[in-house]
């Protein structure tokens, strides 16, 4: 946060949130609106859009191949093909608990880095790292694993 924005906030927290809300409400009615998804329709059917798309997918699954690392076992890829197919067939999402490519740090395509989330929960998570829930997800596997 840049410090005008800091000072603005801590003056006033209550009007900030406020506003927060405000604009994220606003921002919720626009992309469920049908003129939001007549319009996006009409971009992902041009030539733009398809190649966009296309190109957003390629660097998306050439970042998955980097990070898979090579010593993982035919058991493991069958357990992340696996993790998909529960998510699809649930209408969740799967998610990187390290991002694959975060500001900070960048995590593995590995059944342990992956979560089944809410499409709520993973757009609201984003590319981030949630320092607080690793640590919690890590005391939960450390006292299963007894160690």
């Amino acid at each position: 946060m840049e410090r005008a924005n800091k000072k603005r906030y801590l003056a006033k927290p209550e009007k900030a949130e406020q506003q927060r809300l405000h604009r994220y409400n606003r921002d919720r009615e626009w992309y469920r609106s049908e003129e939001y998804k007549a319009k996006k329709k009409l971009y992902y059917t041009s030539t733009e859009g398809r190649a966009g798309y296309a190109a957003r997918t390629a660097l998306r699954r050439a970042l998955k191949q980097q990070a898979t690392p090579q010593w993982l076992t035919p058991r493991h890829l069958h357990v992340i093909k696996l993790i998909y197919k529960y998510a699809g067939a649930a209408g969740a999402h799967v998610d990187h608990i390290v991002p694959l490519n975060g500001e900070n740090v960048c995590g593995l395509h590995v059944p342990w880095n992956l979560a089944i989330l809410t499409p709520d929960q993973n757009i609201s998570k984003s590319n981030k790292l949630d320092e607080e829930k690793l640590r919690e997800e890590w005391e939960f596997r450390k006292s299963i694993l007894g160690s």
